[in-house]
């Protein structure tokens, strides 16, 4: 094992998360078609939080799968960096119009007509701002309709379950492949079908076990909970996870250090976390 300290107070939200383990018309275009990326858009890599590359992933963590239509975007407020260097990342806000529901995940509650969701915005460098794309997907660009899944948190509200969950789609709502779309089970279903063909699809995929056994949690803790109980037993410690640390996100810590630190009530400390 190598070992790292991290924060205590990360560590114990994380445990936190971790402990809820116990709870119980004819086509416009061919179907094949590749829809081009917009031109001056800089393409930027990212680590996709929940897992998406196939249908089975998409009803494991998503809690809506749409046809949408991107009505409106407003530029996020600049973080304090990009104040001060006139460099980064700028965040967007866009305007999602539900046209068509096309699976639901029986434990979440339904997805608005209109709501608003953050996305990928734009590139700042020298005080100018340029539009941002994430490689694997399309941007969200408005006036356009997609093909997406969804997901909700308490804090985040309704996010895209990643930028690969996310295909352009022709008059007829059938998917199309984005320039920047990377192959995947997801792609290879979902690319060329019509919007009954994905609903059937959908409805027809089983989710990974762990992940129906936490359907009820939020899908950012539900994922932490499917990752650490793949994890194996290890005496003495504690399985637990990290945010914001390169390298793994998944581990341990040991059962003394955690028991010390709650017993001293102490969340500032750092704990040695074992990967």
């Amino acid at each position: 094992m190598r070992i790292r300290n991290v924060p205590a107070l990360a560590v114990a939200a994380l445990l936190g998360a971790g402990a809820w383990l116990a709870a119980p018309a004819g086509d416009t275009a061919p179907s094949g078609t590749v829809v081009p990326a917009s031109d001056g858009v800089t393409i930027a890599h990212a680590l996709e939080a929940f897992p998406s590359a196939s249908p089975r992933d998409w009803v494991s963590y998503a809690d809506h799968v749409s046809l949408v239509t991107v009505l409106d975007e407003r530029q996020l407020p600049w973080g304090e960096h990009e104040t001060t260097y006139g460099e980064g990342m700028v965040g967007r806000e866009v305007a999602i119009r539900v046209d068509q529901v096309l699976w639901r995940s029986p434990t979440t509650p339904a997805i608005p007509i209109v709501f608003t969701a953050d996305t990928v915005g734009w590139a700042l460098k020298d005080n100018e701002l340029s539009p941002m794309g994430i490689l694997g997907g399309p941007r969200l660009e408005v006036g356009e309709r997609y093909l997406a899944a969804w997901i909700h948190s308490s804090r985040d509200g309704w996010l895209v379950l990643s930028v690969s969950a996310a295909f352009p789609v022709n008059d007829r709502g059938r998917a199309q492949l984005h320039e920047r779309s990377e192959r995947s089970a997801a792609a290879d279903t979902f690319v060329g079908a019509l919007p009954a063909e994905v609903s059937s699809t959908l409805s027809a995929a089983r989710p990974d076990p762990l992940a129906a056994r936490y359907a009820h949690l939020e899908p950012q803790v539900r994922r932490v909970a499917v990752a650490l109980a793949h994890l194996p037993e290890r005496g003495g410690f504690l399985r637990a996870s990290r945010e914001r640390v390169p390298g793994g996100q998944f581990g341990y810590v040991r059962e003394a250090d955690w028991d010390r630190l709650q017993r001293a009530q102490d969340t500032t400390s750092e704990v040695p976390f074992y990967d």
